[in-house]
């Protein structure tokens, strides 16, 4: 196992131990609806991964058997949550210890 830190701008550091490669490490800061800030941490093997990664959990879901009509007013809505969170997403390198 090896044991991989990461410290963000602001000086949080992260630290995880895994048998698997990781370059870089992520945060993702966000508003809720009702105003609430939340954060989410991880590490990835790549910068893409981190970035498909790093994003807010969406309040408008889709499912299966959904209307096309109530799927596209489901993505318009999580747009304008997403334009409104105030999304901040850093990625920095972590360091194997």
């Amino acid at each position: 196992m090896i044991k991989y830190t990461a410290t963000f701008a602001d000086g949080t550091s992260i630290t995880r131990k895994s048998a698997r490669s990781y370059t870089v490490a992520w945060r993702a800061t966000w508003t809720s609806l009702d105003g609430r800030p939340f954060c989410e941490t991880g590490f990835s093997a790549t910068v893409e991964n981190a970035k498909a990664s790093a994003r807010p959990h969406l309040p408008y879901g889709t499912w299966r058997g959904m209307s096309s009509n109530d799927r596209a007013k489901a993505a318009a809505s999580n747009a304008k949550f997403l334009a409104n969170a105030n999304l901040r997403i850093e990625i920095v390198p972590t360091v194997a210890v």
